[in-house]
């Protein structure tokens, strides 16, 4: 009988302790830990801090190679013209960084803007980095003698017209950087919802007397012939 009693019980015990081992939660499963980029800008967002209208706007971001083997840098780019970016030097060795000089044209600009900057090595990595700045306006620069058509702006507000026939590509090359997806506004004010296609025309082609918005006309030494305003202003004229 007791031989019995004491089965019984190492059974018993058993199969509590199979139940407390089935039911015992799994652990949780850590996530691999994400790789950093070979290329990368740290950080990747320079604040330039706020500067007077005509007055270059400079800082310095730190590049740094984060692989295993020297890269080299092939190419800068940035999202306008005004933009540049001058690396201290092009080759990179393992673990090694250089400082990126970058520089703001903001002639004709207001208010908050936001450049973007990509560098690409001969490996096929891109990093990219924000640049953030604050312009106040400047009265005295409508006496400066510029245009938004000489370099480097013309890139931006001249060169990228040429070709193009439609009221959606003209305005996609020249108009949208200020006035704003769909002509919705942006850095300028909306064009949407202005249904007069010779005002709109005469807008365009002679500006609005200031040097943030010159005549776009060839007459007016801007960039657009006489059929680029009339597509560019009755393609305006039709946005609801």
């Amino acid at each position: 009988m007791r031989r019995l009693r004491f089965l019984a019980a190492v059974v018993l015990a058993v199969g509590i302790a199979g139940c407390g081992i089935a039911d015992k939660p799994a652990p949780m499963a850590v996530a691999p830990a994400k790789p950093l980029p070979v290329l990368m800008f740290q950080p990747d967002t320079l604040d330039l801090g706020q500067v007077a209208e005509g007055k270059a706007a400079e800082g310095d971001l730190l590049l740094r190679n984060t692989g295993s083997v020297p890269l080299t840098i092939t190419d800068i780019q940035t999202s306008c013209g005004c933009t540049t970016g001058m690396p201290g030097q092009r080759l990179l060795p393992p673990g090694g960084f250089t400082l990126v000089h970058v520089r703001v044209d903001t002639f004709a600009k207001q208010g908050k803007v936001d450049k973007t900057l990509w560098v690409s090595d001969d490996q096929g990595h891109t990093a990219m980095a924000h640049l953030l700045l604050r312009v106040r306006r400047n009265p005295h620069m409508a006496l400066s003698g510029r245009s938004l058509f000489d370099a480097p702006c013309a890139s931006c507000h001249a060169a990228p017209a040429r070709g193009k026939a439609t009221g959606p590509e003209i305005y996609a090359a020249v108009c949208v950087m200020c006035h704003g997806i769909g002509a919705r506004g942006g850095y300028a004010p909306p064009l949407r919802g202005r249904h007069d296609a010779q005002a709109l025309a005469g807008l365009i082609s002679n500006g609005a007397g200031n040097h943030y918005m010159p005549g776009f006309a060839r007459a007016r030494g801007g960039p657009l012939d006489a059929a680029q305003v009339r597509a560019l202003s009755q393609w305006l004229a039709s946005l609801h």
